[in-house]
């Protein structure tokens, strides 16, 4: 499926449709999150399908994800994927408090 914003990846399974924004390692961290995100925000359209942003789940990416209120990810909810580079991937809920970005809240799935 396109859309006229594209976004890097759209998952279907089971019922359930997933449009991810991904951004990879980068020297300007702050401006290319906030484009991933702003990307993202464009590419809402419905309350069925579930939005997130893939980033590499470092202290620096944790720190950007941390920027972004539990209000607003409850609001649009709003995953957040942290993946590693063994390719393990920990989801960051709408309802999971930020204090798991910074480090504070280790979950166990």
């Amino acid at each position: 499926m396109k859309t006229k914003e594209q976004v890097d990846l759209i998952a279907e399974k089971e019922g359930e449709r997933w449009i991810i924004e991904a951004k990879g390692l980068t020297s300007a961290i702050g401006t290319d999150f906030n484009t991933c995100l702003g990307q993202l925000v464009k590419s809402m359209k419905d309350d069925n399908t579930i939005y997130a942003i893939a980033v590499p789940n470092q202290e620096k990416y944790k720190r950007q994800c941390g920027l972004i209120s539990d209000y607003f990810r409850k609001l649009v909810g709003l995953h957040i994927l942290l993946v590693a580079e063994n390719e393990d991937i920990n989801v960051v809920r709408p309802s999971d408090s930020s204090d798991y970005l910074s480090g504070f809240y280790h979950k166990n799935d």
